[in-house]
């Protein structure tokens, strides 16, 4: 059960690409994912640290994303004004 806590072996080649413990430590800290060393060598995740990055970074786009509405494409007759403001015309 306590296993059910850390990212498995092939799980944690799958993140980062590597097999390797130094290649897995680098991918690791590039990625901003938290890991401490097993037996003075091999990363350890946990899973929630890394669901926690994992969901920052699938919403940090959307996050910073501005809705706009352009009225111009939904109708012809509103114009843009020279300061951004829309009016509409006649």
């Amino acid at each position: 059960m306590e296993d059910a806590l850390l990212l498995t072996k092939a799980q944690l080649v799958e993140v980062t690409g590597y097999k390797q413990a130094a290649k897995q430590k680098e991918q690791l800290a590039a990625m901003g994912i938290p890991f401490s060393i097993k037996g003075g060598e091999k990363p350890v995740v946990s899973r929630e640290a890394f669901l926690e990055v994992l969901g920052k970074k699938r919403k940090a786009p959307n996050a910073t994303k501005k809705a706009e509405l352009n009225l111009f494409e939904i109708n012809p007759k509103v114009k843009k004004e020279n300061d951004g403001a829309k009016t509409e015309i006649e």
